[in-house]
């Protein structure tokens, strides 16, 4: 089973920041998960909500700033922007980049164009993954080469829907809307299934039973020391 740091480590060192990223890396996780918005002008920069109140006690909206604006917040921590967690973490491990808001396509594509350009190995270790359907459509209409993840909430077939149209590599469900059906057509269908977000190991095991190759934590390896005891 992959483990895979949710915002980096967020139990670690403060969620989406480089310095949670720095922190999965060192606690062994497999996979990075972090979230990306955009800036007023089209940048895209790692964060989980719309706005910064949760995170910097601001309550100023990340798409109402440019990132100079932002830079000149002087903001602790320091939100990154992808193209420097690109530059920081890419071809160290694989980097799950969820994207929380539509409009991302080109943007995203364009940065990871100049990272991965025409090697199969290198997109083959990036991949998007988002609860918005028709921006992972989106994404496909633009490149047939992304690696494209749907993310679920109380239904857990909804992938079944859009995988023809989509051609998913792997789908996230939530740990408490499990079903063995679906995860059984996912693995049929070759696509890699993971959960989130578990941080009891007694939780992580019971995903581990129930098949899934992966599960998303803010505490990588405590998760994965139980599940090597277990």
């Amino acid at each position: 089973m992959l483990i895979i740091g949710h915002r980096g480590a967020a139990g670690l060192a403060p969620e989406n920041s480089i310095a949670a990223l720095r922190a999965g890396l060192k606690d062994g996780a497999d996979v990075l998960e972090f979230d990306v918005r955009l800036t007023a002008d089209n940048v895209p920069v790692v964060l989980h909500d719309a706005d910064l109140n949760r995170t910097h006690k601001l309550r100023q909206s990340i798409r109402s700033l440019t990132l100079e604006q932002l830079h000149d917040l002087a903001l602790t921590p320091a939100i990154p922007t992808l193209e420097e967690v690109m530059k920081s973490f890419f071809g160290k491990t694989i980097l799950n980049i969820e994207v929380k808001s539509r409009g991302m396509t080109e943007p995203v594509l364009k940065i990871l164009d100049q990272f991965c350009g025409d090697s199969k190995n290198s997109w083959d270790t990036v991949f998007i993954s988002s609860f918005l359907v028709k921006e992972l459509v989106s994404f496909r209409k633009k490149s047939s080469r992304v690696n494209l993840a749907l993310l679920h909430d109380n239904n857990p077939f909804l992938y079944i829907a859009y995988q023809r149209r989509v051609d998913f590599t792997a789908v996230g469900f939530h740990r408490l809307h499990m079903n063995r059906l679906a995860t059984a057509i996912a693995k049929k269908a070759n696509i890699f299934t993971y959960a989130y977000t578990a941080d009891r190991p007694k939780s992580a095991k019971l995903l581990e039973d129930q098949g899934m190759d992966g599960i998303v934590t803010d505490y990588p390896s405590k998760i994965a020391n139980a599940l090597d005891q277990a």
